[in-house]
């Protein structure tokens, strides 16, 4: 549903969660790291807005003046989740994740003069929505290989971005 309609504000809010543990299970270590978040912010501004014409060297002179009132809604919900794995003290793998979904939920209700000196009025309005995903895991392993005395490191990963505008 695309229409404006009234409605008052929620109240901001903000939550937050983390829980680390780790297990020793036959002679491996697992390791787990989890966090959430989720924050939620509305804001109120009016603006007055005034453009004027200056043509050669004469006072300036208005020729539009609005009046917008812009109410804002912001969601911002995060998760991170972290898991190790270490087999013994020479092998080790970690999944890292990351992820962060933002949305912005813009109206501004305009109204005032289009032309000053021609008396035109607007009143209007415009829904600006805006939702992004961002995501990022990170795969990795540390080795060391006693007998030839080699130590390797290794990471994969994979990003994905994404940015949602409706018409």
């Amino acid at each position: 549903d695309w229409n404006i309609s009234n409605s008052t504000f929620a109240p901001n809010y903000s939550l937050q969660y983390s829980i680390g543990r780790h297990f020793d299970i036959k002679y491996k270590t697992f390791g787990i790291m989890l966090s959430l978040s989720n924050n939620k912010s509305n804001s109120f501004n009016a603006v007055e807005r005034n453009d004027y014409d200056n043509p050669q060297g004469i006072p300036a002179i208005l020729i539009k003046s609005y009046n917008d009132k812009n109410y804002t809604e912001q969601v911002l919900t995060a998760a991170l989740a972290n898991f190790s794995l270490k087999f013994n003290d020479n092998h080790s793998l970690s999944f890292k994740n990351i992820l962060s979904l933002n949305s912005t939920d813009l109206v501004v209700e305009r109204s005032g003069l289009n032309d000053v000196v021609d008396v035109r009025t607007t009143n209007s309005d415009v829904r600006w929505f805006t939702s992004s995903r961002i995501y990022s895991g990170q795969f990795n392993g540390e080795h060391y290989f006693s007998k030839p005395k080699i130590k390797l490191n290794w990471t994969g990963f994979y990003s994905d971005i994404y940015r949602d505008i409706p018409n």
